[in-house]
């Protein structure tokens, strides 16, 4: 019975190594921290230097997955926010110096003569409007002279639950590779079998989802054109809709005309770029690979260009 229990004891501890070991070959270990908030639902936790999925993941000293950023504007100094969700953020699967943010703030400077550019990324994964609402209403656009809303279609139906476990970051430190990749597959688990099991009865309608959304999205514009300041709205395609020609995106261009801002619908750029390029935008239909970060960076950099020099000509004139 002794010999028993101590080959017992043996073979669950080396089973335990074994699954620590594979565990962080997959890249499960160190995980990227938020913390809960009454009203955002969660944000990110301040100073962060981790490697999750081989990929570096930077959280600056304000929260944001994006360069240092002060407080204090600069005389000389131009600033863009991102506003998003894992598009924006992007995701556990890049690398910190393929996010949009890094690739704007990249060649933005390596032009910018005098002038320094500040790209700062108000975002995290699966953020929906409600979230990125109330993030603006308390932290604000950091003095941003101009604003992309990123935004996709699943974001409608986007509403903050405030259930610890469906948070796709850890609220608490995890112990080893093991613990953080059972609370994954749990997560994933219990996720799938919620979807399962709920009755149509208990789903919102498109109708209902868009009217709800609506005003949220109207509330995020109102806030930044207080500051008399630009904000863009953008649409995201996840991949099988960057291939749609028929694609609705009427509900976001109506919210866009309603508010007199300008629309870039990124679906043509992507099915381009698609059909052109061996590598594709999308690594999971949904999010962004390095290539497709940097062909958004390039889109919002030109935008940005663009309105910066007109407003250079109507300062001189």
């Amino acid at each position: 019975m002794a010999s028993f229990k101590k080959y017992f004891v043996i073979g669950f501890v080396a089973i335990l190594l074994i699954v620590e070991i594979i565990a962080r070959i997959l890249g499960f270990g160190q995980t990227v921290q938020v913390r809960l908030h009454d009203r955002i639902e969660y944000v990110l936790v301040e100073n962060q230097d981790v490697m999750r999925f081989g990929n570096r993941i930077i959280i600056n000293r304000l929260g944001h997955r994006s360069p240092e950023l002060e407080l204090a504007k600069k005389e000389n100094e131009k600033r863009i926010l991102l506003v998003g969700d894992s598009v924006v953020y992007g995701n556990h699967h890049v690398d910190q110096s393929e996010t949009i943010a890094h690739f704007m703030t990249q060649s933005l400077n390596e032009h910018s003569g005098s002038d320094k550019y500040s790209v700062i990324s108000a975002a995290a994964s699966s953020w929906g409007p409600k979230n990125m609402l109330e993030y603006v209403n308390e932290r604000g656009i950091y003095q941003s002279d101009l604003v992309f809303l990123v935004l996709s279609t699943h974001d409608i139906f986007d509403f903050p639950t405030f259930d610890e476990a469906v948070i796709p970051y850890r609220v608490h430190k995890n112990f080893a590779a093991t613990d953080d990749l059972i609370y994954a597959i749990y997560n994933r688990l219990r996720l799938w079998l919620e979807s399962k099991m709920a009755s149509n009865a208990t789903r919102i309608s498109i109708e209902e989802a868009k009217n709800k959304t609506r005003p949220i999205i109207n509330d995020i514009i109102e806030i930044v054109q207080s500051q008399n300041k630009k904000i863009i709205l953008v649409f995201h395609p996840t991949e099988r809709e960057s291939q749609n020609d028929f694609l609705d995106v009427g509900f976001f261009l109506s919210i866009a005309n309603e508010n007199n801002i300008e629309f870039i619908n990124l679906q043509k750029k992507y099915k381009n770029y698609n059909n052109f390029n061996s590598d594709k935008v999308h690594y999971d239909g949904m999010h962004l690979t390095p290539g497709g970060a940097n062909l958004v960076a390039d889109i919002f950099e030109e935008k940005t260009m663009t309105i910066f020099d007109k407003n250079r000509q109507q300062d001189n004139n």
